[in-house]
């Protein structure tokens, strides 16, 4: 029964102080990329999410969350920008496969190609070390580190987006969140080189057809 009540998609966001985390709270999630998404789509707002799956025939509360890609709240990198790549958090492999089947998704009125989530290497939010997330960081009774800035608050707290600082490498030259991070990338590859389930175009399931 606690299980159960702990996997309620209200009770988790209730516990999730930030989605930057994409539900770590460690129930199943199935990630998709969306393509293209228009910025006028809201990640926090449930209504928006509400519509992709009404918009999509999806059953009600399969979305689950949804994230820019970039980690910025409103998606964009330049002023003048329209278009984001969004992520979107699944409660299953079916209906994330079908999405994937369907190879597009209706996202504010445009049809957004979609992806399977491309593997990525795990790195804590809060102690922005490789390997393990924020909910089992060794340091996490230590003042967090920004994944912007660099400085002793939670990354959704940072007010200062001039300032960069990425914690694992030691530089200004970028913040840590950002994908062009060499230790990232180093990371990333080491990954994508592995031959895993990961790596499969759609998610496993007992129908042998997504293998």
């Amino acid at each position: 029964e606690a299980a159960d009540w702990v996997k309620k998609s209200e009770t988790s966001n209730e516990l999730e102080d930030r989605m930057e985390e994409a539900i770590s709270i460690q129930t199943q999630t199935y990630t998709l990329t969306a393509h293209f998404v228009p910025l006028d789509f809201k990640p926090e707002d449930p209504d928006h999410i509400g519509e992709i799956e009404t918009c999509n025939s999806l059953p009600s509360g399969s979305v689950r969350a949804a994230q820019w890609v970039n980690g910025k709240k409103d998606g964009k990198q330049k002023p003048n920008q329209r278009f984001a790549f969004l992520y979107l958090y699944m409660d299953n492999a079916d209906t994330a496969n079908d999405i994937l089947l369907r190879e597009t998704i209706n996202i504010s009125g445009k049809r957004c190609p979609v992806t399977r989530k491309a593997p990525a290497p795990i790195f804590c939010y809060h102690c922005q070390e490789k390997g393990h997330m924020s909910d089992r960081c060794p340091l996490k009774n230590e003042n967090p580190i920004c994944g912007q800035c660099g400085g002793p608050h939670r990354m959704n707290q940072c007010d200062n987006e001039e300032k960069v600082y990425c914690a694992r490498c030691k530089t200004t030259d970028h913040a840590r969140r950002d994908r062009s991070c060499p230790e990232y990338m180093r990371e990333t590859k080491t990954m994508t080189s592995r031959q895993t389930i990961d790596n499969l175009t759609f998610f496993p399931t007992s129908n042998s057809i997504n293998w």
